[in-house]
């Protein structure tokens, strides 16, 4: 079983904003550490599904937050 459902279930009793600030941090060794990015790229990255939509091609399809817009 892991660590996730204990870490998930003491992120969501925090704010939301107190919850993504302590997940960005958690994060960030995976960006100062050269070898760390690629390994997590390897672990745990999407396959690659691409779209096309308005004319324009991405590699995977895009979604955004409800809200993001404002």
């Amino acid at each position: 079983m892991g660590p996730y459902p204990l870490l998930r279930e003491l992120l969501f009793r925090l704010p939301p904003e107190t919850a993504h600030g302590l997940a960005l941090h958690a994060l960030r060794p995976f960006d100062l550490i050269p070898l760390l990015r690629p390994l997590l790229d390897l672990l745990y990255g999407a396959p690659p599904r691409p779209i096309e939509a308005f004319g324009l091609h991405f590699r995977n399809p895009i979604g955004l937050a409800a809200g993001y817009d404002k």
